[in-house]
Order: C-alpha cells, then structure tokens, then sequence
C-alpha cells in the first residue's frame, strides 16, 4: 500500500520512479534526490520516439505514443501510475508532466523551458533565472556524495587507493560544452606539474576527447600515478577494481576539477579536500558555479604560474541540506 505522503521515506521501489534519458548527469541527479529522500525507487530509462522526442517537454498529439514499456502502459491507463515520478532532462520531462496527468506526484530536475506550472515542483540550480511558487533552488547540481556514501567509497577502495603515498591529489577531468571546448593543453600542463606534489589519481569522463585520453596514457609522469579513462584501464590496476571515481573523491587530500560540469563540481565540493578549479571563468552555468564557490570560499583557480595547492582539509559544501524542507514549501507538497 502506498503511503499518503510522496515525499517520507519509503521501501516500496514501485511507488517511486525515476526517469532520466541515460545520460550520466540526468540519471545520477535524479538517483540522488530519490536517494536523500530516503525513497526506494525503480529506474526508468526512457527513449521517445520522433516527433516527440524532438518537441519534447511540448505536448504533441498522441503524445502517449512516445513512449515504450511500462511508461507507456501507466500513460494508456493499463496500470496503476507510481505515488512519486522524479525526473531529469528535457525528455523525462515530457514524460513526467504526462505521467502527472495521470495521479502521480513529479518533480522535475532543471529548467524543462516550458511553463513550469505542469509540475509538481520543479528543482533549479541557484544561478538560472526562473522563478515561479512550484521552484525549489539549489547550489549546484543533486548528487549522492553525502558523508555516509564517501565513507563507503573510502572503505570500497581502501586497498587500491589507500596503498598510495600520501598527499592523494585526484585530478577530475570533463570535456567540451555546447558552449566552451574543452582546454586540453592546461589539463595536460596541470597533470604534468601536480605529478610531483604528491600521488594522482586522474580520471577523464564521457565527454573528455579521445585525443586527451589517449594523451594521458603516454605520459611518462603517470607511469606511477594512477588514471581511469574507462572500464579499459581496469586490466593494468589491482583485481576487481572498478570505476574509482567515488574513491578518488574519498581518498582525495586536494581535488583539481575542470570547471566544466556542475555535477563535477557538487560532488568535488561535498568533500572535506581543498579544491582548485581548472578553465577560466565564463558566463555558463558551470563557470558561474564555479565562481560562486570561490566566493564561498570553497574553490580557487588553478595557474600554471602558481601551482603549488593545499592539503589541509576544508569543510564540505553540500546544497542539498535543504532541499526536504524547501520541497514542503511548494504547494503540491506542503504539509
């Protein structure tokens, strides 16, 4: 039986789902809000079909035909629609406003770019500029770095990483954004100098260019320093080691993080290592987050001029503290 209130906590993984395109940045901040919730949820990975798809969150004719599976099985009336939908990107919000249509409490992560009135309540970094009674603000993007979930990085990965030398410096590195490419030759030069301060421990992502990746697997400086461009690089590191991005932020005394991703830089945040920031600042939303935190105190820019770092630990920035009680302030979800 599904309880009354969407948002306590709940072990019934069918009364809450949470959509996301697949992409890593959508799917993980929409794990991570049902996550701090305290929700039990089942994944729903969605992929409309054309025109829909390419209207989305718009609402076409036959809109309930975008979709395949149990998505489209709720949207047709075939089954009971789940207590509490969440969201993230713009085509799991063509699906959520939908699925709300049909009785199901959603929250939707970032600006869908359509009136947000045809969502419960919509999640929106700080730095955008949309306002409306259903808005809840957040610093930086959702993730599930809390204190408990690098606690359990730090034990997974106590034998691969806590064998190393310390200071432990992880190396964070993004990719191009639809509006900056990304700076390959500081990245190159930051990995290079920080080599000797301390042992590193690099990891490239799914939007950082071959060309780089390829690069850092020549590097002579990273001969006995560690580096993950992907599930490849598990053959030439201990048995049974895995993705160790969690880790490095576990294990990290400093953390040097290109300012190309909000999420990148959540998580980085919610550490206790200091954290430097590589790029330079624009008028995107990851370089005014970034900017943000080094008004906080929280970050610094990294220079190739000065690049000596500290590894004193820092208090955590986490914007999520927050965000059950700012959830209750929206109207749908007021108690």
């Amino acid at each position: 039986m599904q309880q009354s209130d969407p948002l306590a906590p709940s072990t019934d993984a069918r009364a809450t789902w949470v959509l996301s395109d697949g992409r890593a940045g959508n799917h993980r901040q929409a794990q991570a809000l049902a996550t701090t919730l305290g929700r039990a949820y089942t994944d729903r990975l969605i992929h409309p079909t054309v025109p829909w798809r390419w209207a989305a969150p718009r609402v076409l004719p036959f809109s309930t035909k975008a979709f395949a599976g149990p998505v489209r099985h709720v949207l047709e009336g075939r089954e009971p629609a789940p207590q509490l939908v969440i969201g993230c990107g713009r085509q799991a919000a063509l699906a959520t406003r939908l699925l709300r249509r049909r009785g199901s409490h959603v929250i939707q992560i970032l600006d869908p770019r359509v009136n947000l009135s045809a969502w419960d309540a919509v999640i929106l970094p700080h730095h955008d500029r949309r306002e409306g009674p259903n808005v809840v603000r957040i610093h930086g993007a959702l993730h599930s770095m809390s204190p408990g979930a690098l606690d359990a990085a730090r034990s997974t990965f106590s034998t691969t990483l806590g064998s190393l030398s310390a200071p432990r410096i992880a190396v964070l590195l993004g990719g191009d954004t639809h509006k900056r490419p990304f700076d390959a030759e500081q990245a190159l030069q930051a990995v290079q100098a920080l080599a000797s301060l301390g042992s590193l421990m690099v990891s490239t992502s799914r939007r950082t260019p071959a060309a780089v990746a390829a690069k850092l697997r020549t590097l002579p400086v990273l001969r006995d320093h560690l580096l993950w461009t992907g599930e490849a690089d598990a053959q030439h590191a201990a048995a049974h080691f895995t993705n160790p991005y969690a880790g490095y932020l576990a294990w990290a005394d400093a953390i040097v993080c290109s300012a190309d991703s909000v999420s990148m830089l959540s998580e980085a945040a919610a550490t206790t290592a200091p954290l430097y920031l590589l790029g330079t600042p624009g008028d995107d939303a990851p370089s005014r987050f970034a900017e943000e935190l080094v008004v906080r105190g929280r970050a610094q820019w990294w220079s190739a001029e000065s690049p000596a770092i500290a590894m004193t630990p820092v208090a955590p920035f986490n914007g999520l503290q927050t965000i059950l009680t700012d959830l209750r302030q929206t109207p749908a979800f007021a108690r």
